[in-house]
């Protein structure tokens, strides 16, 4: 999150974290009490699938142009792709998005 908050230019300083894990996060997306999470998993994540069926109307923000590129620069361990198995409408497959490989 630290990363990619800096390829916009912002510190962690600028918001109001919240350390708490991902279902925790979904049901205060649905209360309306958090505005906005980072989570890095693989598909399908439970706690993405549960809040994108709640009807809470979220949307999953793609990283691209120079902020990716700077992130690329400075992590070259993140490749960009595209979403390839799309689990939801919110995620066409033409989304894009940086990558954490595995193994």
């Amino acid at each position: 999150a630290r990363l990619v908050l800096a390829a916009y230019g912002l510190k962690e300083s600028d918001i109001k974290p919240e350390y708490i894990k991902p279902n925790q996060a979904g049901d205060k997306m649905k209360d309306g009490a958090l505005d906005a999470f980072f989570f890095v998993g693989g598909a399908p994540a439970g706690a993405i699938a549960e809040l994108a069926s709640s009807g809470a109307g979220i949307e999953l923000l793609p990283i691209t142009g120079a902020q990716a590129e700077t992130l690329r620069r400075g992590s070259p361990f993140l490749p960009m792709t595209a979403c390839l198995r799309p689990r939801t409408r919110m995620c066409p497959p033409s989304t894009p998005c940086l990558s954490v490989p595995s193994g």
